[in-house]
Parts: C-alpha cells; sequence; structure tokens
C-alpha cells in the first residue's frame, strides 16, 4: 500500500480508531523520509484531519529544517482552505489544542506515545 493511500485511509478514518499500525508508517515517512502528503480530492473533514496530522508530525527535531518549512506551508495551504477551520469547537475533554484548532473533536493522542520512539536519532530507520 502506497504512503498517500495510508495517509488517505488514516484521513478517512474517525482518528480515535487509528492504531500505531496505521500511523507508524506515515510517522516514519515523515519523520525520516521527507514525506509531503498529496491533499487532493479530500473533503473539507479530511483535510481538517490531514492539516492536523501534518502538523502534529512535522514539530520534531528529527525532520530536517527544509521539509519543515515545506511542511509550515503546506499547513499554511490547508488553512487556508478551510475558512471555518479557526473556529472554536466545543471542548472535549483532554483533546490536544492542535486538534482543538483544526476543528476537530478527536485526536492521536492515544497512539503517540509508543510512535514517539521513531523519532529520535537513536532509531535508524531503514526503507524497506
Amino acid at each position: 500500500m502506497s504512503l498517500n493511500t495510508q495517509f488517505r485511509k488514516a484521513v478517512s478514518s474517525p482518528l480515535y480508531h487509528l492504531s500505531v499500525e496505521d500511523l507508524k508508517p506515515i510517522a516514519l515517512a515523515f519523520w525520516h523520509e521527507c514525506y509531503t502528503p498529496e491533499l487532493s480530492d479530500l473533503d473539507l473533514e479530511q483535510l481538517r484531519k490531514a492539516g492536523y496530522l501534518i502538523d502534529r508530525f512535522r514539530g520534531y527535531n528529527c525532520i530536517p529544517k527544509a521539509q519543515k518549512r515545506e511542511l509550515a506551508i503546506l499547513v499554511k495551504e490547508v488553512e487556508q482552505s478551510l475558512p471555518e477551520v479557526m473556529e472554536v469547537v466545543d471542548n472535549v475533554d483532554n483533546l490536544e489544542p492542535l486538534a482543538q484548532k483544526w476543528n476537530l473533536n478527536e485526536d492521536i493522542s492515544h497512539v503517540m506515545s509508543p510512535l514517539l520512539e521513531y523519532q529520535t536519532r537513536h532509531y535508524v530507520h531503514a526503507h524497506a
């Protein structure tokens, strides 16, 4: 399955249903392969989730500066294509502020702890 297919599957699913296995290839691609997802043909809900995931994964130091800039530009473009993205959603208990920013009522905090070991310099990523 291609990375873009995996990314589309992730943003088409309820975020709270996503597992470490669902997100690991996407996280590794952002963190170690300079991955930039293809966002054409996504609906508004999928775009909000895509923006949130890119925003969430791009903040780690293992991503080269040039790639961080590229992802920052992509996040800006997504934000600008979603005029309602900055509306305040009803507060959901324990929701990440970043998910609130993207007008979502769910986040991926339940899978982030196991994923974090893959973003360190100590993790050696080998392409399959």
